[in-house]
């Protein structure tokens, strides 16, 4: 057999996997090719690094002894497919036990990627369906010359590739995919347009032209002629349903929440969850400490909210309540102080683990940097999407006529600038800052979300799978990948069965019935009298529950919501973000390359403008660094910015 393996040593957590296929280029090249991707993924040699190089293919893998002790690539028994993975799966044993009784050969107990590979073999593209759990793969068929890459239903472990005739390159980061020569680095300035509006990218765009994320629930294959990319599952086949009564949705959500969380503890000894004062992760907390064996402690720190510049008032509640919640199941609880120098220690950082393509996340770098060893980290990502609804008003949905998708585009880009920040400021700010004509393709309009809308098609369940497929999987997922950096991340809540169960429930019963609340309640009636931190929910539970709540509970979170109240009807203006830190992201802009795009002088000028007037310049002076940033160290490959820390310092 041709092709050669090869396995070095280190240490981490995060994998990830990366290859060229198709080319004529010759093994030697290949494998300088793939040295430099993994150099790019893996600055500080941290990671086990495994590797697959024969004619016209050559595929890579960063892993750790700490997330998988199994060596990949794995073959099947005659040698002619193999397979590398990353991610989890949850729950297979019984499919397992199958695969035996028809006579494949499974070696390893605990391996995702080996059972991975004969459930293809037995049942073919069939079983990437079935799969239970967060995870990305690439197989190859040696035969054939065929090869596959493939991802969960919900998409949370990105995967990044290009193609132009005959190369075909992915991999877990873009910056992994444009370190081949094959790539033309080219701007997409319409992903800098979602990412000025929005904060994070819609749909399967990245910041460069041609090269794209995979969709969510995609079978991509590869062939010396061609690519052939079908989706094999879809949120919208989900219907909802109608006649199920409140009490039934409760009582079974109350059951699935429950298993999908007892399903991530099998065999694990200990964890932590990253407790916030929210729904999510107290119902992650609690159960794992009622229903299961495994030890648990928690970790908070300061939620700055969705951006990180503005000011939050909730990242005080969390702070207390998470405190709280913890007291109330008896578990440790550890505060993680917001260092001072957060901008000056790990807003680089930040800006270039996301890819440049969220705002998001400075805050949880403190506590990322907490996490270590073999203790599993668990995030409540997309549960209170699923079970509690979004924030767009029923009255504000009725209006718009279900086939009227420009005015429902309308009103979830205002819903996104809401959900947010603040008074987030207008992105028009920010297109006003370059020179023409960029500023006029940077001009923001409800396009991204039109075709997106478009793309889904009508169904109740438009709103939720628009949030899901966009918010959930290409800004909120990059936390539990900043966490899979320093700890594993399990995501109970993009489990297969609770999410087909969260899009059965008629969307307007969740928000009005407090469906999320009942099914909390069912599942752990003392944790909800701990009240939640969200403001628009503060008030229903005074309203509702204020006989199974404390006095000073009541009294702190409508205080709370009083002090939001008037803030949001405070001027931005009136929201400082620290001098100093206006002044380091200055100093960081003037140590880089300036971009031809952007008039530098008009952004001096209005910085020194909010400063002068004490306005908050951090709108737009906040994105404009992180385009510098993207500029200088990804666009043109500059290993340095001026900065004490290294060029993408590892965890």
């Amino acid at each position: 057999m041709s092709g050669r393996c090869l396995r070095t040593s280190s240490g981490a957590c995060e994998v990830k996997i990366y290859g060229i296929f198709g080319s004529n280029r010759g093994e030697e090249e290949l494998t300088a090719t793939l040295s430099g991707m993994t150099s790019v993924l893996n600055p500080a040699s941290h990671y086990r690094c495994e590797s697959y190089t024969a004619n016209g293919l050559a595929m890579g893998r960063l892993c750790s002894e700490l997330t998988d002790k199994d060596a990949q690539p794995i073959w099947n028994e005659e040698h002619t497919r193999l397979i590398m993975t990353t991610g989890e799966l949850f729950d297979y044993e019984a499919r397992r036990r199958e695969l035996l009784r028809s006579g494949h050969d499974l070696r390893n107990t605990k391996s995702d990627a080996e059972f991975i590979l004969h459930a293809i073999e037995e049942w073919g593209d069939k079983a990437i369906e079935c799969l239970n759990g967060n995870f990305v793969l690439a197989l190859y068929d040696l035969p054939n010359r065929t090869l596959t890459i493939a991802n969960d239903r919900h998409g949370m472990k990105p995967l990044y590739y290009h193609y132009t005739k005959p190369d075909f390159v992915f991999g877990s980061t873009v910056g992994a995919v444009i370190e081949d020569t094959s790539v033309r680095r080219e701007i997409n300035w319409e992903g800098w347009r979602d990412f000025f509006s929005f904060g994070y990218l819609l749909g399967t765009k990245t910041l460069f032209k041609n090269v794209y994320k995979l969709p969510s629930a995609s079978i991509l294959t590869v062939k010396e002629d061609g690519i052939v990319l079908r989706n094999y599952w879809s949120y919208t086949r989900i219907n909802v349903d109608h006649r199920k009564s409140e009490g039934s949705f409760v009582r079974e959500g109350a059951q699935l929440v429950r298993r999908a969380i007892e399903r991530r503890c099998m065999d694990l000894k200990e964890c932590v969850v990253l407790l916030s004062g929210g729904y999510d992760s107290r119902c992650i907390a609690g159960t794992i400490k009622y229903y299961t064996e495994t030890a648990l402690d928690t970790l908070t720190t300061r939620n700055f909210g969705n951006i990180p510049w503005g000011f939050y008032p909730n990242s005080y509640v969390d702070a207390v309540l998470a405190g709280e919640v913890a007291k109330c199941i008896g578990v440790k609880n550890t505060y993680i102080q917001t260092p001072s120098s957060l901008w000056q220690q790990y807003f680089v950082r930040k800006t270039l683990l996301v890819d440049a393509m969220c705002h998001e996340h400075l805050w949880i770098l403190p506590l990322v940097d907490r996490l270590g060893g073999e203790k599993v980290a668990f995030d409540g990502i997309a549960g209170d999407l699923l079970l509690g609804g979004v924030c767009l008003t029923a009255s504000n949905i009725e209006s718009t006529r279900s086939r009227d998708l420009k005015g429902l585009a309308y009103l979830l880009r205002q819903e996104e600038r809401t959900f947010h920040a603040q008074e987030i400021a207008p992105p028009e700010i920010m297109s006003d800052l370059f020179h023409s004509p960029i500023c006029e393709q940077l001009r923001p309009n409800v396009g991204s979300v039109f075709e997106e809308l478009k793309r889904i098609g009508e169904h109740e369940n438009i709103v939720t799978v628009f949030y899901i497929e966009n918010r959930t999987r290409n800004a909120a997922s990059v936390l539990p990948n900043l966490v899979a950096s320093r700890a594993p991340c399990f995501l109970p809540f993009l489990d297969n069965d609770l999410v087909e169960f969260g899009l059965t429930i008629p969307p307007m019963m969740k928000v009005k019935n407090e469906i999320y609340f009942k099914i909390l309640k069912a599942l752990l009636p003392e944790v909800v009298k701990v009240p939640s931190s969200p403001h628009h929910e503060i008030l229903s539970h005074a309203r509702s529950h204020a006989r199974e709540c404390k006095p000073w509970y009541l009294l702190f979170l409508l205080a709370q919501f009083a002090k939001h109240s008037v803030i949001c009807r405070i001027s931005h203006s009136r929201r400082m973000l620290h001098r100093a830190a206006v002044e380091h992201l200055m100093d960081l802009i003037d140590s880089l390359p300036i971009p031809p795009y952007v008039n530098m002088e008009k952004v001096r000028e209005r910085t020194r403008d909010c400063l002068s007037q004490n306005r908050d310049p951090s709108p737009f002076l906040v994105p404009m660094a992180e385009f510098c940033i993207w500029y200088s160290m990804v666009y043109l490959k500059r290993p340095s910015v001026g900065e004490n820390e290294p060029f993408h310092k590892s965890f």
